[in-house]
């Protein structure tokens, strides 16, 4: 049975460790998040997954520490891909995501 644990307000996933700053630091932005958020992070047949439920964010790796660079290279693709792009040119899920991905972050540099 997959063990959970539940990180209380990590911010950021610098080094790919979170700590007690709110913001994620992606590749290309770094994300200055409004409030923290809390990931729930378990261990699922053999491999780390982190989770984050209000921006639909499941991601997995080998190790805790992969799992968090994971995190947050799919945080930015998905503000990339979706945050960033027009309104007509998405869905109307992806726009409920986009409102979601700009409710959670309040800038990036």
């Amino acid at each position: 049975m997959p063990t959970k644990r539940h990180i209380r307000n990590p911010a950021a996933l610098a080094g790919n460790v979170p700590s007690g700053v709110v913001q994620i630091i992606g590749s290309n932005h770094i994300f200055f998040l409004r409030e923290p958020i809390d990931l729930d992070v378990r261990r699922d047949n053999g491999h780390f997954v982190i989770e984050y439920a209000p921006l639909n964010l499941s991601v997995y790796g080998d190790t805790q520490a992969e799992a968090f660079s994971v995190f947050a290279d799919m945080f930015e693709t998905a503000w990339e891909h979706i945050a960033e792009s027009p309104d007509r040119e998405l869905t109307g899920d992806a726009r409920d995501l986009k409102a979601a991905f700009r409710k959670h972050v309040e800038r990036t540099e």
